[in-house]
């Protein structure tokens, strides 16, 4: 059974997921029964393909972000996000509490993955950062990192990110 949100952050409906057949950028909240227009902003229709997918939950959390832009699986469970606009890296646990980790260095960051010394890694304004599980918070600079935004480890172990400022990918690797 769903339960309805509360101001804790508790499931908020059951909703249809749509991958088509629905015009672009309609907002739909239904059940497996049929598919209504509606104006909360829980789903958005991309595409106008005519399929639909089986019903599932998806959940809302109410949380102090501002401009969410990555998430990523972290060590311990967690999920680990950016949070752009007001310059901070989140961690939400899958029952919904909340940190902000706050640092000088951290600049509308974007995207963000796990690596593979349990450390998070993220994309920064000029920067690619590093926060540890405990929010220690590392930033690396240099001259070829020109607004990084997507980020991800490798097969070769290294990071590998997007310069969208310099329209090129980057690699950075990791000291063993």
């Amino acid at each position: 059974m769903v339960k309805p949100i509360t101001s804790k952050g508790i499931l908020m409906k059951r909703f249809l997921l749509v991958t088509g057949g629905i015009a672009a950028g309609a907002v739909l909240v239904g059940a497996s029964n049929g598919v209504k227009p509606s104006s909360e902003r829980m789903g958005v229709a991309t595409s106008a393909a005519a399929a639909t997918t089986p019903a599932a939950s998806i959940a809302s959390f109410v949380t102090p972000v501002s401009h969410p832009q990555g998430v990523t699986a972290g060590p311990g469970g967690a999920l680990w996000f950016t949070n752009a606009g007001n310059n901070s890296i989140g961690r939400i646990s899958t029952r919904g509490k909340v940190t902000a980790f706050r640092h000088a260095t951290i600049d509308e960051p974007r995207g963000i993955t796990a690596g593979p010394d349990r450390a998070l890694w993220f994309t920064n304004r000029g920067s690619i950062g590093r926060i540890s599980t405990r929010g220690k918070v590392t930033a690396f600079r240099h001259a070829t990192i020109d607004e990084p935004w997507g980020i991800t480890v490798g097969p070769d172990g290294a990071l590998w990110f997007t310069n969208d400022g310099s329209n090129s990918i980057g690699r950075a690797r990791l000291p063993r």
